[in-house]
């Protein structure tokens, strides 16, 4: 199977729902909270492999670019969220240390959209 691929969120009242992308073609879910309100992962912003960063959806918002929504130190660069807490307000993920040239993880408390 080939091209883009997109996160979803399943419920038994929709079936598959198609989350979209950021601004690029690609975007794929990580986790969801307890109640499947909240889904992160990772979006491409362009056509570029290079360009993913984390993302956050809810129903409210839709897909929100996490690393617009946390202040960052500036050496940090997020590219993906891969874990969020019970109820929604914690995410946690990956990125990447621009002055060390090394992986980091990192972790965010968010207000529920």
């Amino acid at each position: 199977m080939g091209g883009p691929w997109h996160a979803f969120r399943w419920t038994a009242a929709t079936g598959m729902v198609d989350l979209g992308a950021l601004s690029g073609p690609e975007s794929a879910g990580f986790a969801v909270n307890g109640d499947g309100s909240v889904i992160v992962g990772s979006s491409l912003t362009s056509q570029s492999s290079g360009s993913a960063t984390p993302f956050r959806w809810a129903a409210k918002t839709g897909m929100q670019d996490t690393s617009k929504l946390v202040s960052a130190l500036q050496s940090l660069i997020l590219q993906g969220a891969i874990g969020v807490s019970a109820g929604g307000t914690v995410i946690t993920g990956n990125g990447r240390d621009t002055k060390l040239g090394v992986g980091e993880p990192w972790r965010a408390v968010l207000p529920l959209p």
